[in-house]
């Protein structure tokens, strides 16, 4: 069996020189191949993250000129090139906020690219014949219809999923509530990563670039980010996020949604099978460590609470809650009320998802395991 490539290519933490990376890295890794197969009009998908409002230098979301180099390749080939996405917030034009602030808009408009909000439109039912969780997904109607999808994730760690990346961007093809409705059926981490590969099966981006230059771990906060200053690119996007999981220190035999896609035969997961092209993975492993290493339970202290002292929940930090109001809005089973200013979890009713977690604009919420388990993990 052939191995998948994946391209690794080094570029300066501000940006300046990304459009170069970006070109390099999809040259190196093959992907010059399937873009010289657009036939002139067809339709073309590029899929950043935009999960929040901020911008790609706060390392949360694609950086718009990730996404523009994108948007001139495709151009370039005389493609119809549409960006867009489905927010992870859970307000009326959260999507369009996102557009607006994270620059893709001006990006687009610069390139004449179509962009669209998934919110505003009404999605398509697509049938999954290999499903294992959803058997029918409802899905935003530029991703179904494209002829080609460029998926554009950003390199993060994920309370839930411990990575996000290639495969679980395309869960931002899902518009609106139906997001909340999705991560109620993933009632366990593995089921919800099920879900996430049944969407990745149908949709099959066949170029993946991922931003790599300023990544995010541990809560999303400030202080949080990590600075690989790399690009990655590769034709399996699932590849793809096992050496993003390498880089981030994240063992992929751990990370539920490459464990499922790889038992499906819908990528490669053994890092023996992955040509490495470009920068050498040890070498960037090692340099990543130090920044790293700080987001990551000893295996010996993980072990042990999982066992006996594991008890993950949602937990309110006081000093950095502004009383937003925000937090009851991503949770999929209304497992959180405000209550004088503040909110109040139904542990009974929630689910883990953490999707409070990731959307609260303050960094104000954090999984507890519990008091024993804090203490032993050094919370």
């Amino acid at each position: 069996m052939a191995k998948a490539k994946v391209a690794i290519v080094r570029t300066p933490i501000d940006y300046s020189d990304v459009e170069a990376a970006v070109r390099q890295a999809v040259f190196m890794c093959g992907g010059l191949a399937i873009l010289d197969e657009i036939d002139v009009g067809e339709k073309v998908l590029v899929k950043p993250n935009l999960v929040e409002t901020s911008d790609g230098e706060s390392g949360n979301t694609t950086d718009y000129r990730v996404t523009e180099a994108l948007i001139k390749m495709a151009a370039e080939r005389n493609a119809v090139v549409t960006v867009g996405d489905a927010s992870g917030l859970r307000w009326h034009g959260a999507t369009e906020r996102a557009l607006q602030t994270t620059g893709i808009r001006d990006a687009c408009a610069r390139q004449g690219a179509c962009v669209v909000s998934f919110d505003g439109l009404e999605p398509v039912a697509v049938p999954i014949p290999s499903a294992e969780v959803l058997p029918e997904a409802f899905l935003a109607r530029p991703a179904v219809e494209a002829d080609l999808i460029i998926d554009a994730p950003k390199l993060k760690t994920h309370i839930l999923t411990k990575t996000t990346g290639a495969v679980k961007n395309l869960f931002g093809t899902v518009p609106g509530g139906t997001k909340s409705a999705y991560h109620a059926l993933g009632t366990t981490h593995e089921k919800f990563a099920a879900l996430i590969v049944d969407i990745y099966s149908v949709l099959r981006p066949r170029l993946c670039v991922m931003d790599a230059v300023v990544g995010l771990g541990g809560r999303w906060r400030e202080q949080d980010r990590v600075w690989p200053g790399l690009i990655l690119a590769s034709r399996d996007g699932v590849a793809l996020d096992t050496v993003a999981a390498l880089i981030l220190g994240v063992d992929p035999k751990t990370v539920p949604i490459l464990v499922n896609a790889g038992r499906r035969g819908l990528g490669v997961t053994d890092i023996e099978q992955i040509e490495i092209v470009g920068e050498p993975l040890p070498d960037v492993v090692k340099e990543m460590a130090g920044q790293t290493k700080r987001f990551h339970v000893p295996s010996v202290a993980q072990t042990v609470s999982g066992w006996f002292l594991r008890q993950e929940r949602p937990e309110l930090l006081p000093d950095l809650c502004t009383g937003c109001g925000h937090c009851p809005r991503p949770c999929p089973v209304g497992a959180v009320q405000v209550v004088d200013g503040k909110p109040v979890f139904d542990y009974d009713k929630c689910i883990r998802c953490f999707c409070c977690i990731e959307l609260c604009p303050q960094r104000a919420l954090r999984v507890t395991r519990g008091p024993i388990a804090n203490l032993f993990l050094k919370r």
